[in-house]
């Protein structure tokens, strides 16, 4: 895939190919979602970290947490690398430290965030199956207005303009090219 370049999937944004031992990189950049700057939508980071840690742990376990810290913003013309720390591998766990960093127009690397990634192994069988019931029921999501239908029903009611509403779409339009949202 090309520099600058978008993903035409959700697997494809999220991929990282292998640069050696426990290290790699993006397959394309991350992208903006939210920020006039040149500055990457923090998902696109977090999933990125993610996938480098689950390729480091067998097929077998299970993410399960995955937390992390933003240190500064990623920036949309470049890829992100992944340097993963084995923490620990047991029968039945695996923990990532995963230092997601950049390369800056200087040549020097920026770490954008550090995470942790938890994996357990799926157990097969569970005593205690827990799950609390919605407190009000909702309308069925083919009943609901997609982000696109919304933000022309707010245009039409006067809520907000025309303008503001094809900027609000273009903002955030990211989330769409992989999410059906509605509310």
């Amino acid at each position: 895939m090309s520099h600058g370049s978008m993903a035409s999937s959700l697997q494809e944004q999220v991929a990282v190919d292998e640069l050696g031992s426990d290290h790699f990189i993006s397959r394309v950049d991350p992208a903006r979602m939210g920020n006039k700057a040149n500055i990457a939508y923090g998902g696109c980071t977090i999933s990125i970290g993610v996938q480098a840690a689950c390729s480091t742990v067998s097929p077998k376990y299970l993410l399960y947490s995955a937390t992390g810290n933003y240190l500064g913003p990623a920036l949309t013309d470049r890829k992100l690398k992944c340097a993963v720390r084995r923490v620990r591998d047991t029968r039945t766990f695996a923990t990532r430290l995963v230092e997601i960093s950049q390369d800056q127009d200087d040549g020097k690397s920026r770490l954008c965030m550090i995470m942790l990634a938890d994996f357990q192994v799926k157990e097969e069988a569970s005593l205690l199956v827990y799950s609390a019931p919605p407190s009000m029921s909702y309308s069925p999501p083919e009943k609901c207005l997609t982000t696109k239908e919304a933000t022309e029903d707010k245009v039409q009611r006067g809520v907000v303009t025309k303008k503001l509403g094809d900027l609000y779409l273009a903002t955030f339009g990211f989330n769409s090219r992989f999410f059906e949202t509605r509310g």
